[in-house]
């Protein structure tokens, strides 16, 4: 396929995929997080980290709700820019809530420590998507799986990991 048809492109050594829609932002969401759901982590690891980087209406918000719709999330998932953090309750055997994290307002990850980082981040039953991850990246841990977001024209928004 081409990009602007939609479709899968290996991408650097990972995957870029193309959305045309929500719908096929939420797809790639919903395959994205089943990929990587289930994947046995290191001992000791804590939550699992996805940190969402990009463009500004590329995707970002569209893609944690397709992960949320995939793991049982019944509340409307919203933007969490104000309120900083937003959390629900998931339906996985392993995994009980996703926090939904926003750091576009943030400018350092002391910010995001002093809000409670280290006891969400340390919760092995918590998935934690933290849209604007590069802005608080020093305070990441060193398995958190990147995601990118490029929007290539208004109704084409490219998604690599």
């Amino acid at each position: 396929p081409s990009p602007n048809e939609g479709g899968v492109f290996c991408y650097n050594g990972g995957m870029k995929e193309v959305a045309n829609s929500s719908d096929d932002m939420k797809r790639i969401a919903g395959n994205f997080i089943a990929s990587k759901i289930d994947v046995p982590r290191a001992q000791g690891a804590g939550a699992l980290v996805i940190g969402l980087t990009g463009d500004l209406g590329a995707g970002k918000t569209t893609f944690a709700q397709g992960i949320a719709e995939a793991l049982g999330v019944r509340d409307a998932v919203v933007s969490p820019t104000f309120t900083i953090e937003r959390v629900y309750k998931v339906v996985h055997p392993n995994y009980s809530h996703l926090a939904h994290l926003d750091a576009y307002r943030l400018e350092t990850g002391e910010e995001l420590a002093r809000l409670g980082w280290d006891k969400l981040v340390s919760d092995t039953s918590t998935i934690i998507l933290i849209e604007w991850a590069d802005r608080v990246r020093e305070i990441l841990p060193a398995d958190t799986l990147f995601v990118h977001f490029t929007l290539v024209t208004p109704t084409i928004h490219e998604v690599s990991y």
